[in-house]
């Protein structure tokens, strides 16, 4: 039988207290001292207290190690943009904006952190402005944000973050952020104090500091761009055929003394440099930001697909006189469109399934060409 206490078989239940267990050995262990941390006590307003960091934006974790400052251009260089990581002491009495990009790839979200201006222009009797700023994208002008309004000021400290969401890797680049800086007035409209245009194509997206020249935005904005369109394409070898939507458009130039547009899309497919087809959408009153989503399809049967092309046409329905071309895009294996060409490649590419982009809209280069479109009746 076993002992009661520890269980172990040679001790028996006959041996007396003083003797049980007198065979077993113990072996003394080591004592570890224990060392408990002090603690320093800190004040609770302390644990809360706010170190602005020196990089106001978060660096790629790629980019720790190796961080990345774009080059200052030279002095011959016209570029109103600075990159740097340092604070911007070079205060030659510019005005200028202030801030920071940042875009998340896995939440496709571009981050714009707002700091300050500086050397803005005065507005007002008393020499002073109250600025705010607007912020959006073209030509995805689809999240508009608004700052604070900062009182009495040329030297706004903003320190506001905003975020545009829903920008895929393949679309962001071809973006163009635009900070248009104005001044309140509380008895009329605001005051256009300047604008910064950054082409995202050509800008670090990583944190790094921009400290940008504000320019006047209709030299830039209105007169290089007659507006964008938002359209897929799909290429059917079974069924022969090319199909698409057309989206939307933005940016688009005002047609009207109102300051607006009807616009409308016209389609035309060529074969061999003769017009076969075409496919028109339905009017838009009023608006410069029209939204389509009407489906096109062309059949493309018995044709060589390589001497075949689009045109797309957008244009102002007038009702007493004649129709006005606002611009062109050419889609094709041999178009002089910076981006028709590459999405006509797209679309064959990946044949049965759509392929969407942004087109911006061209005027055509030759006149006879202008006449004939305009003459093309409504």
């Amino acid at each position: 039988m076993s002992c009661p206490i520890c269980c172990c078989p040679w001790c028996k239940e006959t041996e007396n207290e003083e003797t049980k267990h007198k065979d077993v050995s113990y072996q003394k262990v080591a004592t570890v001292d224990l060392v408990i941390p002090e603690y320093q006590k800190v004040p609770l307003d302390k644990v809360f207290e706010f170190k602005q960091p020196q990089c106001p934006m978060p660096v790629h974790p790629q980019l720790i190690d190796q961080f990345i400052v774009t080059q200052q251009p030279t002095s011959s260089s016209s570029s109103s943009f600075t990159c740097d990581a340092e604070e911007d002491t070079d205060d030659d009495g510019e005005p200028k904006v202030h801030f920071s990009l940042y875009y998340d790839i896995q939440r496709c979200a571009l981050t714009v952190h707002l700091m300050s201006g500086t050397n803005l222009p005065a507005k007002d009797r008393s020499g002073t402005s109250d600025p705010f700023v607007i912020l959006f994208l073209v030509p995805n002008k689809e999240q508009i944000f608004e700052s604070k309004i900062h009182k009495k000021t040329l030297e706004p400290y903003f320190n506001e973050v905003f975020e545009f969401t829903g920008l895929l890797p393949n679309e962001i680049r071809r973006q163009t952020l635009v900070l248009r800086v104005l001044d309140k007035d509380a008895f009329s409209s605001s005051d256009d104090m300047g604008a910064v245009v950054l082409p995202l194509e050509e800008a670090d997206l990583y944190g790094v500091k921009v400290s940008a020249k504000l320019v006047e935005e209709s030299s830039i904005l209105k007169s290089d761009t007659r507006g964008d369109i938002l359209m897929s394409l799909m290429y059917n070898p079974t069924l022969n055929t090319i199909s698409g939507i057309i989206l939307k458009a933005t940016n688009l130039q005002k047609m009207d003394i109102s300051g607006s547009a009807d616009p409308y899309v016209k389609i035309y497919l060529y074969y061999k440099g003769n017009r076969e087809s075409k496919w028109k959408s339905s009017i838009k009153k009023k608006t410069l930001v029209p939204i389509y989503n009407e489906n096109f399809q062309f059949d493309v049967t018995d044709m060589d697909i390589h001497f075949v092309r689009l045109e797309l046409h957008v244009m102002d329905y007038d009702l007493l006189g004649r129709n006005d071309l606002m611009g062109i895009v050419q889609l094709g294996e041999g178009s002089d469109h910076p981006t028709g060409r590459v999405h006509w490649l797209e679309m064959f590419a990946t044949p049965r399934h759509p392929v969407s982009r942004w087109h911006t809209l061209e005027m055509p280069s030759s006149s006879g060409t202008l006449k004939r479109l305009k003459s093309g009746g409504k």
